[in-house]
């Protein structure tokens, strides 16, 4: 017995599809046919680039570890790794300043000039620059470095 207020029993009905446009279901069906390439997520462009610019640096530096590894003294070697060769300009880095006061003096000597008749690459001169700490060729670094990042 509905009392005062009461509302009429709710009737659940399924809403009647509206007509469809002709054209949006020929588009349906486009799409249905329709192949898309999966997206490449693995590392495979990566992994070329990287190897495009080791090329590159190969070939740009040519025998110029071989060259170094000769000329270089034996006991400051391992001090030092080559950087790169831009303009001309051959880039060691050494680990501290004594290693590259020695081998500033053995360049100036005449070891330059030889490095330079040897290698296959146009090379001017060669420049050494010494290594940040934490970066440093031949081992790790000695100590923290003072301000570390937040």
């Amino acid at each position: 017995m509905p009392g005062r207020g009461s509302r009429p029993p709710r009737r659940y009905t399924v809403p009647m599809p509206l007509p469809r446009e002709p054209r949006l279901d020929a588009l349906d069906r486009l799409r249905a046919h329709r192949v898309r390439a999966d997206k490449d997520v693995s590392m495979r462009s990566l992994l070329e680039r990287e190897a495009v610019e080791l090329r590159r640096t190969q070939k740009r530096l040519g025998n110029a570890a071989a060259v170094w590894a000769e000329t270089c003294p034996p006991d400051l070697l391992g001090h030092t790794s080559l950087a790169g060769l831009l303009r001309g300009v051959l880039t060691i880095r050494v680990r501290d300043a004594s290693t590259r006061y020695e081998l500033d003096r053995m360049l100036r000597s005449g070891g330059e000039a030889a490095m330079v008749r040897r290698l296959n690459a146009p090379v001017r001169k060669v420049k050494l620059v010494v290594a940040p700490p934490g970066s440093a060729p031949g081992s790790a670094p000695d100590s923290p470095p003072r301000n570390p990042p937040r």
